[in-house]
């Protein structure tokens, strides 16, 4: 890298905006080829930045960076500003913290996700250890698997969204998920019918053996803030 990639640095432009609103994921795909990055001054900030070459990665890590800043420009410039000024201290941390995540997803739909959580940081509705525990947990889960959770999530809820609500799921294909921190298993003998419907499941007056989870808190303010906000 020619000098180390800075966040707050692009935070602080109002334009990119409607630049980045504009040209859309498609749109930037077409910009890398076509050299339309250069005549962008803030696209051609973040290429330079990081000497993005013409390479498959770079051109993702591009990409994944328009979507974070276009989700991240939703923000009004005085509350980036004030944001900016209270995190003086540790800017380049959390510049590459956020490098570092977007660089090693595959998924681009999760740079938008990620600029969500990073807005929720922003505005105080999670700490900053929260918000590293949060990107941890997107970096290990799979972005299928996170809207599959998510419809759940809304099924069982509806409008309500609590960070102490109880969210439950039957089968053993939520296995993987504990390891990735959205998903906690039942070790208990079974459901207990105060806290879960077997209407939920469509199991009323059936005895099955399964598996039981339930959503973390952690991965109940991943949905809420990253997917719902």
């Amino acid at each position: 890298m020619k000098r180390s990639f800075n966040i707050f640095e692009l935070m602080k432009n109002e334009p990119m905006k409607k630049i980045v609103i504009s040209v859309g994921e498609a749109g930037l795909d077409q910009a890398y080829d076509n050299g339309l990055i250069k005549s962008i001054p803030v696209l051609r900030t973040i290429a330079d930045t990081l000497e993005l070459i013409d390479s498959i990665r770079n051109r993702h890590l591009f990409i994944k960076l328009g979507l974070f800043f276009e989700e991240l420009y939703n923000i009004p410039l005085e509350d980036r500003r004030r944001f900016i000024e209270k995190h003086t201290k540790n800017q380049k941390k959390l510049s590459q913290q956020i490098l570092v995540y977007l660089d090693r997803q595959e998924a681009k739909e999760k740079a938008k996700i990620l600029a969500k959580v990073f807005s929720a940081f922003l505005y105080e509705k999670i700490d900053s250890a929260t918000f590293a525990r949060l990107c941890s947990i997107l970096d290990k889960v799979v972005i299928e698997d996170l809207n599959i959770l998510t419809i759940e999530f809304l099924r069982q809820t509806g409008s309500t969204i609590e960070d102490n609500q109880q969210i439950w799921f039957l089968g053993t294909e939520y296995e993987h998920l504990v390891a990735t921190g959205m998903v906690i298993e039942n070790t208990g003998f079974g459901l207990n019918p105060g806290q879960v419907s077997m209407n939920y499941f469509g199991l009323e007056g059936e005895v099955y053996e399964y598996s039981q989870f339930h959503l973390t808190h952690l991965g109940i303010k991943l949905i809420k803030y990253g997917l719902l906000d």
